[in-house]
């Protein structure tokens, strides 16, 4: 009875088990199965794998279209809607992406994604896209463009930037110096623009700034801003002439305005050229050995010496400066300056630290010369200046000339004696108005001339009558002066010169030397070896004195010697100075 509950509690162990043994292999299978699903359900998807992006735009869960249109969408926001402004300071180029013809390749880009671990045994796949989790995958996108739309473009703009540099322009108005502002140079440099253009577009910039190579003016805005007062002026009188009055106004006009920098010189008679008709000059009285004549552009040596004093006052250095041969009416002895032609002219040198600019005109009677500049020197510092003669000289005997075009016993000076002179120019330099040091300025010798006078011949009977002597003139009496001009701050009004004594001008002058010659057109000839008794004692007397010309020819011929072949200046012949100097 026991052996066979034995068996029957066996079999019951045994079923047991198989039972148990057949539900683990079913729950087994199961499991395996369901993870298969699982595994396949992951794998076997129609979609990018959760994990991947494009240029870090997720695209992970997308089938290969939706993600197409998402990388298009953003591709043409990012690239092809996309403008880029190009600059520099106030010049500005737009430009769109796909002006450079633009391309993306974002198309391969969403297919190499989608078809990422779509092949190979399902677990490897299941457990690398279980993998994108934490090891995801980014790929980029490549932009291809057309490189030579960038050289294009960068050549299109260079000539805008092919730009010279210029200098400010500084000129004065309504007694104001106006300055306008200079113009920098510019050089667009091809090859480095063209690659900064390309580095901007690959890293899809919207703003780039040009690379310019900026080339300054010599001469700024900043740098006239040191023509700012005066430091030397001067002004001299002149009479109303007209053609020598428009002759002043030309020459000053050349001038006006002239800009002289440091170091730089300046020639009177070459900024005023060519003295010609064309030019506006007429013909005006010039002397001539004494004598008045009309010469193309007569009266413009009046600007050589109201410059020169002007410079005298700024002490600037003197390079060349001669006086004239006689003295002239206008400016005291020894503070004129003549030109004539090429080789006789007035030089200065701007030998102050700053540009000088020149103000020339004629106005109300006056002939006017301003040197704007920076004055360096000491507001208790101020200059005089002082002529004074060392020596007057007698004129030489008179030159008696038969004239047969003369009625006998008649008589006509041809020229009046001039006395000469030998004068000192000097500096009076004042500190707190004491004087302190006295410099000699020039030596300037005017050269005595001989009277010249016609003489008809005499009937014996009328070689009895009295020789009348003939006294030298001055030309400028030694009492005129001519003051000068002290510095004024641009505040102040303009002023002229206050001339002393006469304000005759040099042909005023020779014009009186003209009535008196037809004042003594009739009278007798004075000499100490003359003999009044007879006609042939005075020719005799007039021998021994003397030179003689026998004709009327003979003087034509002597006259055009005397003339000065240089173009419209005053043509007489330039006196001789010495020690030129500020």
């Amino acid at each position: 009875m026991e052996e066979p509950k034995n068996n029957k509690k066996k079999r019951k162990w045994l079923l047991v088990t198989i039972i148990t043994i057949i539900v683990v292999i079913v729950a087994l299978a199961c499991y395996f199965f369901i993870r298969y699903k699982n595994m396949e359900k992951v794998v076997k998807r129609d979609v990018i794998y959760e994990g991947i992006s494009i240029e870090g735009i997720d695209i992970g869960g997308l089938s290969k279209e939706e993600a197409l249109d998402k990388m298009k969408v953003i591709i043409d926001e990012k690239i092809f809607d996309k403008e880029i402004k190009i600059s520099y300071e106030d010049k500005i180029y737009t430009k769109p992406y796909n002006y450079f013809e633009f391309k993306s390749n974002y198309k391969e880009i969403v297919d190499k994604a989608y078809n990422l671990f779509k092949t190979g045994k399902l677990k490897e796949r299941y457990n690398k896209i279980n993998k994108l989790k934490e090891d995801k995958i980014d790929y980029s996108v490549e932009n291809v463009y057309n490189e030579e739309k960038i050289k294009e473009f960068v050549s299109s703009i260079k000539n805008d930037f092919n730009i010279e540099p210029k200098n400010a322009i500084i000129h004065r108005k309504n007694s104001e110096f106006i300055i306008d502002k200079e113009v920098n140079g510019l050089k667009l440099n091809v090859d480095t623009n063209v690659a900064n253009l390309k580095n901007a577009i690959d890293n899809f910039k919207q703003e780039l700034e040009l690379v310019v190579e900026v080339t300054k003016p010599k001469y700024t805005k900043e740098y006239y801003s040191n023509i700012k007062e005066v430091i030397g002026e001067y002004s001299t009188a002149h009479n109303n002439n007209e053609a020598r009055t428009q002759n002043l106004r030309i020459a000053c006009n050349k001038i006006n305005g002239t800009i002289l920098y440091p170091g730089q010189d300046f020639a009177t008679h070459v900024a005023i050229s060519p003295i010609s008709s064309k030019n506006g000059y007429r013909e005006a009285p010039i002397i001539i050995s004494g004598e008045v004549k009309d010469g193309l552009g007569g009266g413009i040596c009046q600007v050589a010496t109201t410059l020169y004093n002007a410079v005298l006052m700024a002490e600037l250095k003197v390079i060349e400066r001669q006086n004239h041969s006689m003295p002239v009416s206008y400016i005291e002895k020894g503070k004129d300056a003549t030109m004539s032609g090429s080789h006789v002219d007035f030089v200065f040198e701007n030998s102050s630290n700053y540009p000088i600019y020149i103000e020339s005109y004629v106005y109300g009677g006056k002939l006017c010369m301003r040197l704007f500049g920076n004055d360096e020197r000491n507001s208790s510092r101020k200059i005089k200046f002082q002529s004074e003669i060392i020596q007057k000289i007698s004129p030489p005997k008179a030159t008696y000339i038969t004239d047969s075009s003369l009625a006998p016993g008649a008589k006509v000076t041809k020229r009046k004696a001039i006395n000469g002179y030998k004068v000192k120019l000097y500096k009076l330099i004042y500190v707190n108005d004491k004087l302190t040091d006295k410099q000699l300025v020039n030596t300037s010798y005017y050269k005595p001339v001989g009277a010249i006078i016609r003489v008809g011949k005499k009937k014996v009977a009328e070689a009895n009558e009295p020789v009348e002597t003939m006294e030298a003139t001055n030309v400028i009496e030694e009492e005129e002066t001519v003051e000068t001009l002290k510095t004024i701050d641009d505040d102040e009004k303009i002023t002229e010169d206050t001339v002393k004594g006469t304000e005759e001008m040099e042909e005023e002058i020779v014009e009186d030397i003209e009535e008196d010659i037809e004042k003594n057109t009739e009278g007798s000839i004075s000499d100490d070896k003359m003999d009044n008794n007879s006609e042939e004692e005075l020719e005799k007397a007039i021998d021994d004195t003397v030179s003689i010309q026998e004709d009327s020819e003979n003087i034509e011929d002597m006259e055009k010697n005397e003339e000065a072949t240089d173009e419209g200046v005053d043509k007489d012949e330039a006196g001789k100075s010495t020690g030129d100097s500020t």
